[in-house]
């Protein structure tokens, strides 16, 4: 077996380990998600709005936050369950695997953002309303003209009711004309936006893949140079993989059990890791090696 064999089948090995201890993980916290909500203490960011909706303060964005970590758990599972699939397979399919591994990282961004218990109340509020607007703007511009409108009346009529409790709404501005669409969302001091890049999104809420994640771009738009490298270099691919799906989890883990006032427990051998590192070549570790003691130490 060749260097290159070697390193391959080091780095294919973690990340089917990884993705399979990750789908457990998820299984396990989804299954549990429903009761975890109705223990949550009142000191919990979840049970904190919970009690202001029960004062109906900020109920409509609490709903939707709800309906979001619900719809993102049962998202994170099915891709994970997909790319665990995949990757059983006797042969190493990298192209079909980055865009799923990509998916991850998204869901677990939006989860991240949504559910943040390291800001304000306020500011979680203005998430929460802008994703429903969010929402609503998808399906205003994506579906049949009977169902566009009703989603119409639908979002005036919540922009009137959040008005009356001092919740402002700004509409979207085209070249200095202004649009009924929803653009941002303010809370006290705190706002929102609805329209964001996913690139930035992964960015703020999982720094650590953010450059990985921009860079997995080429292979699943077609990059004619990248489509040919994920058969020279199927290591590198296979590390992506791995470390993108960890970090993704390991994101939304905090973010959906620190909302509920839950410790989550090591779910990832952290061998399989190391072994990720060891998979790359000799001269390369060094930098692989500062980022890990850098993440150890904060």
């Amino acid at each position: 077996m060749t260097d290159e064999d070697a390193r391959f089948q080091l780095a294919a090995d973690a990340a089917r380990r990884i993705v399979r201890q990750c789908r457990a993980h998820v299984d396990t916290s989804t299954l549990r998600y429903a009761g975890r909500l109705a223990a949550a203490s009142a000191s919990t960011p979840y049970g904190i709005e919970a009690a202001a909706a029960a004062q109906g303060q900020h109920k409509l964005a609490l709903q939707w936050k709800v309906a979001h970590a619900e719809a993102t758990s049962n998202a994170m599972l099915s891709h994970l369950l997909g790319l665990d699939i995949l990757l059983q397979q006797g042969t190493f399919y990298p192209l079909p695997a980055m865009p799923i591994a990509r998916s991850i990282a998204e869901v677990a961004a939006s989860t991240s953002w949504a559910l943040a218990a390291n800001v304000e109340p306020d500011e979680r509020a203005a998430r929460g309303y802008a994703g429903l607007f969010r929402s609503l703007e998808k399906s205003i511009s994506g579906s049949l003209a009977s169902d566009a409108e009703r989603h119409r009346v639908l979002r005036e009529g919540i922009v009137q009711d959040l008005a009356k409790s001092g919740v402002r709404v700004v509409r979207h501005t085209k070249k200095g004309i202004s649009t009924d669409e929803v653009s941002q969302v303010i809370v006290g001091r705190a706002h929102a936006k609805t329209r964001f890049q996913y690139s930035q999104r992964v960015a703020e809420e999982i720094p650590t893949i953010g450059e990985t994640y921009s860079g997995m771009s080429g292979v699943v738009h077609g990059e004619q140079i990248h489509l040919s490298t994920s058969w020279l270099i199927p290591d590198t691919y296979a590390r992506l993989i791995g470390l993108v799906v960890q970090e993704s989890v390991e994101a939304w883990s905090r973010a959906m059990h620190t909302w509920v006032g839950v410790q989550p427990g090591l779910f990832i051998n952290p061998n399989e890791r190391l072994k990720l590192i060891h998979s790359v070549p000799e001269q390369y570790r060094a930098a692989f090696d500062a980022e890990d003691a850098q993440a150890s130490a904060e």
